[in-house]
């Protein structure tokens, strides 16, 4: 599919030579091409992926924190050698 005019096609270089070049956006129908980030279905799109991954990464968090069967034990954690050259 053309990402500038939203025609499918099979073959990309016999595609550039019947290509409109008017931007059609394959998401919303917009004068736009189809990465554009003006796009209200792209905008949506990231808005709802930031809202999962920072609701994601604060339930991480949170739940790690708030665990009463964790346990730090500093031993778990051995202090790292001194670095190796490479040869």
């Amino acid at each position: 599919m053309c990402k500038k005019c939203g025609q499918m096609y099979d073959d990309v270089k016999q595609h550039l030579t019947v290509c409109t070049q008017i931007p059609r956006c394959i998401h919303c129908g917009g004068g736009h091409m189809s990465n554009d980030m003006k796009c209200v279905k792209v905008k949506q799109f990231r808005a709802d992926l930031t809202r999962r991954l920072l609701s994601t990464a604060a339930h991480a968090s949170i739940s790690t924190v708030s665990n009463p069967n964790y346990h730090h034990n500093q031993a778990d954690f051995p202090q790292l050698g001194a670095p190796q050259r490479p040869y």
